[in-house]
């Protein structure tokens, strides 16, 4: 990922922070033979950091889906997005200005390996309730399905496990702009109001440590 010395975020806990909040990711993989487009696929990957500081992301996608036949073992590229905002440059209040967009993203590369053992995939599973039901008021339960239906799910699904070999953030919010500019934009994307104006509003505001 392009990122400008401005932009670029490298403190690991802002990183992994901002992958739990914004865990659904675009997994981009390739098949090694160069006339091949790359292939991705949209889905949730959670983040664990092991006892030694080792991390890696794991998720599954569908048996059906063909990229997990030929990413076995292969580089892959995670792409996590946060909020982003067209940036109007009739809020800077001066000539000479155009139109931008900031915005918040996590890359990670790594490898790929791929798990179909069933209990494997069952705790695969298991993690990814755990994680997203904790967010609701009546969290359902993997344990309120039938062991036979829940093994039937699994079956037809794949797991995937990304070593994290490399992980750069770029938080483009208007750094490079003097502090009339950031303001007008500020009070800008406030005024226009949707939640992702009032997110990268409020991160330009307040903006996470770089590093």
């Amino acid at each position: 990922m392009y990122i400008p010395s401005a932009y670029s975020v490298t403190d690991p806990e802002v990183l992994r922070e901002f992958i739990h909040k914004y865990s659904f990711a675009i997994l981009v993989t390739t098949d090694g033979q160069s006339d091949h487009p790359p292939l991705a696929t949209h889905l949730p990957m959670l983040l664990t950091v092991e006892s030694d500081g080792t991390m890696f992301l794991t998720g599954h996608v569908a048996r059906a889906n063909p990229q997990w036949k030929v990413a076995s073992g292969r580089p892959a590229l995670a792409v996590f997005h946060g909020p982003h905002a067209y940036i109007s440059p009739s809020w800077y209040g001066d000539k000479n200005v155009v139109p931008t967009w900031n915005y918040l993203a996590v890359h990670i590369s790594g490898r790929l390996e791929i798990q179909q053992e069933p209990e494997q995939l069952e705790e695969l599973v298991r993690n990814a309730v755990t994680l997203y039901e904790s967010r609701s008021a009546k969290p359902w339960s993997a344990d309120s399905t039938d062991a036979g239906y829940l093994r039937q799910l699994t079956n037809a699904i794949v797991g995937l496990r990304m070593t994290v070999d490399r992980m750069e953030g770029c938080w483009k919010l208007n750094q490079h702009h003097p502090d009339e500019r950031r303001q007008g934009t500020i009070e800008g994307l406030l005024q226009r109001g949707t939640p992702d104006d009032l997110e990268i509003a409020r991160l330009m505001q307040n903006p996470p440590q770089r590093a």
